[in-house]
């Protein structure tokens, strides 16, 4: 399999060990493959993953070239997001085994500044870098994608409408009026904003010349940038960029503002939500002493929002489900099931 920054060069590819310049592309997908050799009556498959499931695509190794379309084996196939890797093994005779285990979804849940959890009724997917609107009615999330990186989302509470902003981009965050979102772009290689009301493509904002870690995120007046360098959380003027200032006191991420910027907060390594007041000062901002408001229970409930008055944190956790649970599944006589047998 090869994986591009340019997506039109993303498939499985055949090559020669005698002939190195020979490649050929014989599949469009994000996916490790395994050949079938012909059994029988029936023709040799290339086997691999695509939108969800295992599939079997008609393959013939000494033209180099698959025929048809791919026909579905399974869906009980895990898959590994940032290996792009299917959890799956074929052997000689054909036996195919598949492990469910691969990278969990994520569900949304409220928690309080107690750490009392609510779950929200939307289904779990890979969803990461959740952003509320100004409003709060709206939410911009972001969706891990095979191909590697992310996609920018928005996700509408009370018409219960998910819609993709773009395909290509990390870490959403809303403007203040909330018709905008900017997000990093990896393609772009910069900050990149989008106007939801407008069928204008994204406008560059600045350059991304550094690794912004576990995500940014912008002040409610767009005056100043929060995010992780290294193991710790900082906040500079935006879009300059003159002004920096360490706020965590150890290893910190996910960095969230409230609405009117008297308070910030981030998460720990290890699970501690922290609150710390702020105030303007002479030359900017001046942050409290960190100190705890509470230690998540949900297994990777660190990346959050928080509402407008600070007493909530919209996060994502992984599905306890889905990360504890391995099973394997066994196909056998597969071929005779598919329409190209």
């Amino acid at each position: 399999m090869i994986r591009s920054r340019d997506t039109a060069n993303n498939g499985i590819y055949v090559g020669s060990l005698k002939d190195p310049k020979l490649k050929k592309r014989v599949a469009t997908a994000i996916s490790n493959a395994a050949c079938v050799a012909p059994l029988g009556e029936h023709p040799g498959y290339l086997l691999f993953y695509r939108e969800g499931l295992l599939v079997a695509q008609p393959f013939d190794a000494k033209a180099l070239q698959t025929t048809g379309e791919p026909e579905a084996l399974s869906n009980s196939v895990g898959y590994l997001l940032n290996s792009q890797f299917a959890n799956f093994s074929v052997s000689q005779t054909g036996t195919v085994v598949l492990g469910s285990m691969g990278t969990p979804k994520t569900q949304i849940t409220w928690l309080d500044r107690a750490g009392n959890a609510t779950p929200v009724a939307v289904p779990p997917d890979h969803f990461r870098s959740p952003r509320l609107s100004p409003d709060g009615s709206r939410l911009a999330i972001e969706k891990a994608i095979p191909r590697g990186g992310g996609s920018p989302w928005t996700f509408d509470f009370k018409r219960s409408l998910l819609s993709r902003v773009n395909d290509d981009g990390q870490y959403p965050a809303w403007s203040a009026d909330g018709r905008r979102i900017t997000y990093a772009s990896v393609s772009a290689k910069a900050l990149v904003r989008r106007d939801l009301e407008s069928t204008q493509p994204p406008q560059i904002v600045a350059p991304l010349e550094r690794d912004l870690g576990s995500g940014f995120d912008l002040s409610p007046d767009g005056k100043w940038l929060a995010y992780r360098d290294n193991t710790e959380i900082f906040v500079e003027d935006f879009p300059g960029g003159r002004t920096r200032t360490q706020v965590s006191t150890r290893a910190g991420r996910n960095p969230m503002w409230r609405r009117d910027q008297k308070e910030f907060f981030y998460w720990t390594t290890d699970g501690q939500m922290m609150a710390l007041d702020v105030k303007p000062g002479p030359s900017g901002l001046e942050f409290g002493i960190p100190r705890v408001l509470f230690t998540s229970e949900h297994s990777g409930a660190n990346q959050c929002d928080v509402t407008a008055d600070g007493q909530r944190f919209l996060c994502v956790h992984e599905v306890e489900t889905e990360a504890r649970d391995n099973q394997l599944t066994v196909l056998l006589n597969w071929c005779a099931a598919l329409k190209h047998h």
